[in-house]
């Protein structure tokens, strides 16, 4: 793996690309289609937990190719590697569907997921507008502006509708969140410092950001 090239195709995907038409095969961290199983598909071959999940027709109808979470106890954990924890730039891609209308279950994932430490990178929506929102946390024991960056996109998700998401983080001010091959812009907020990983494993599925209480869980599917 080249460090200059870094992808979690995870069901998606982990890379760090910047160029188009590159080969997703170059920097490919981890890479799970999710259909019917969790298991890592990339030459890292990593071992996954996996904790209440289901498998439900994906955004194609193909039975069992997607990844389905309750919301409440489902969740996918990756092996606490520093592989999994690569400096940026860093692509995600993956489809993914929201299921529940309630804010806190629009969490997705957290790649160094550590209750009241705000670090890792993390996906989400917000609480006001249900827009697309991807940060990370400079390994501050608080969570504020003042202890993360974050990139929120103009666009908005709605329940119940399958979109292909491609998340590229390259710095503070330098994110993109790439909804159905179209990149509809956003706004940066936040001063932080730099990106920071936790000594935890990473995991698809929760999202912590409030001190004193256990991150919630994401209600949805996804696939590769």
């Amino acid at each position: 793996m080249k460090s200059t090239s870094k992808t979690l195709l995870l069901l998606f995907i982990i890379l760090a690309f910047s160029a188009s038409g590159q080969d997703l095969s170059e920097g490919l961290i981890l890479h799970l289609p999710l259909s019917g199983n969790s298991q890592d598909y990339s030459e890292n071959a990593f071992s996954v937990l996996t904790n209440d999940i289901e498998y439900t027709e994906n955004q194609f109808g193909s039975p069992d190719g997607a990844a389905l979470f309750n919301g409440t106890t489902s969740l996918i954990e990756f092996p606490n590697d520093n592989i999994l924890k690569p400096e940026l730039p860093v692509t995600f891609a993956f489809w993914i569907r929201w299921d529940s209308e309630e804010f806190l279950n629009q969490v997705v994932f957290n790649s160094s997921y550590q209750e009241n430490i705000n670090s890792g990178i993390f996906f989400m929506t917000t609480s006001s507008g249900s827009n697309f929102a991807v940060g990370f946390g400079d390994g501050s024991a608080s969570y504020s502006a003042s202890t993360r960056r974050s990139f929120v996109s103009n666009a908005s998700m709605e329940t119940g509708q399958w979109y292909h998401i491609t998340i590229i983080v390259k710095g503070n001010t330098d994110m993109r969140i790439i909804i159905d091959c179209e990149d509809p812009g956003g706004n940066y907020s936040g001063s932080g410092g730099a990106l920071d990983y936790s000594a935890t494993r990473d995991n698809l599925g929760r999202h912590d950001y409030h001190t004193g209480f256990e991150g919630p869980y994401f209600q949805g599917a996804i696939s590769d």
